[in-house]
């Protein structure tokens, strides 16, 4: 469905990392590390948007994600920005 809806989109990213796919649902950590993982980069090179649930941000950043909250377009451009420095 993901890929389906919103390809547009996800163009942009290198890959995605899907809880059905991993077998893990966040807050587990174990699907943060499969981002980690996946992306061959610190977890610093990995960057998780999440439009609700400030737990789901916390435990990524707790795993050493580059984690924030959706607020707006404006928002997520410049998370993307800092996080690809």
């Amino acid at each position: 469905m993901i890929r389906e809806n919103y390809g547009n989109l996800i163009r942009h990213f290198h890959d995605l990392v899907l809880s059905y796919e991993v077998g893990a649902m966040k807050p587990d950590p174990a699907i943060y590390q499969a981002a980690i993982a996946r992306g061959g980069v610190p977890g610093g090179g990995v960057l998780f948007i999440r439009t609700i649930s400030r737990e789901y941000v916390a435990a990524g950043r707790a795993q050493g994600i580059d984690a924030v909250q959706f607020e707006s377009r404006e928002q997520i451009e410049e998370a993307m920005r800092v996080s690809g420095d």
